[in-house]
């Protein structure tokens, strides 16, 4: 049930999370996106209730929803457009190494902690990351490139 919601959350939740990220920017939408991952996960380990449970469900789906779409606008933004296919297979190959590495450092933290030590310690790396990417995207030189390029353009005339 968890995973269902989560996923349902994600699902519905996407399109929202883009055009967020094309009226915000997409650094500051990425993360607080992974600033709500990390708090999300941070309290999973101690939900001790089927409903506080789904509510760490949606927040985490939610979380995804504001990643995963700026990510990728992120990314398409950066590429060149005659390397688009190398760009989306880059894309790719990061999010299956993740899947690969994952549950391996995961396994390797249960291992020689318990499982909440696994879960506060990706929230942690999240929270970091989320915080320096926060800091990244309001530095004087990204506002400064902001003011020069403009914000992300509208598809919506």
């Amino acid at each position: 049930m968890f995973f269902s919601v989560q996923e349902l959350t994600h699902l519905l939740a996407r399109p929202f999370g883009g055009r967020l990220s094309d009226r915000k920017g997409y650094l500051p939408v990425v993360s607080c996106g992974m600033l709500l991952a990390a708090f999300s996960l941070g309290l999973l380990p101690l939900a001790n209730t089927p409903s506080f449970l789904l509510l760490l469900a949606l927040s985490f789906g939610l979380a995804q929803a504001l990643i995963f779409p700026a990510t990728l606008a992120l990314f398409a933004q950066q590429m060149d457009v005659r390397h688009t296919g190398a760009g989306a297979g880059l894309i790719g190959a990061f999010k299956n190494f993740g899947k690969i590495a994952g549950p391996i450092l995961g396994g390797w933290l249960i291992f020689w902690q318990d499982y909440s030590w696994m879960l506060w310690s990706m929230a942690a790396l999240l929270a970091v990351w989320g915080c320096g990417l926060l800091l990244r995207a309001f530095n004087k030189k990204s506002l400064i490139h902001q003011s020069e390029y403009g914000e992300a353009i509208s598809v919506h005339t």
